[in-house]
């Protein structure tokens, strides 16, 4: 693992082929996307996860914080070391878009990222759509979670 890549355990195997015959692993390596290769989808990810932090924060400006602005920056500092409240951060707003726009957002992200090149069963393996068939909606909603607080929330959340 470099700081281009993490590894992913699921709760649950799933099966793939090699050269072997067929595996069973709880393990992917998650590649960070060349922007050569994943502008498209890359940019259209993070639009949405912007789109879903305009949503969520909509109301928020009324209700500002009136702590000093020294607390303020400690708060965010904080905030941006800490991965799990990162990942509910990027959960909640996505879950903050309209319906269609998160189905669009996963199947982007599947499509393009996951079964795209980006993701290594066992680390030597491409995910395949049959393979991500096998992935619970839990482990789906952390592998998105996780990806983006790793690879494509950085540059405007101060990630990893």
């Amino acid at each position: 693992m470099t700081d281009s890549s993490f590894e992913f355990i699921l709760s649950k195997e799933i099966g793939y082929q090699n050269q072997e015959g067929y595996c069973k692993t709880n393990r992917l390596l998650l590649i960070e996307p060349s922007l050569a290769k994943y502008e498209d989808a890359f940019f259209t990810l993070k639009s949405y996860i912007t789109s879903g932090l305009r949503a969520q924060n909509s109301g928020a400006q009324n209700n500002a914080n009136t702590s000093s602005e020294e607390t303020q920056k400690k708060e965010i500092s904080d905030f941006l070391n800490d991965k799990k409240q990162m990942k509910l951060f990027v959960m909640i707003s996505l879950n903050s878009l309209p319906a269609s726009d998160y189905k669009k957002f996963r199947e982007i992200f599947y499509r393009d990222i996951l079964c795209g090149g980006c993701c290594l069963i066992d680390g030597k393996v491409e995910m395949t759509k049959s393979n991500l068939d096998e992935i619970c909606v839990s482990d789906r909603e952390n592998l998105i979670s996780e990806y983006c607080v790793n690879f494509l929330s950085p540059s405007w959340l101060g990630g990893a």
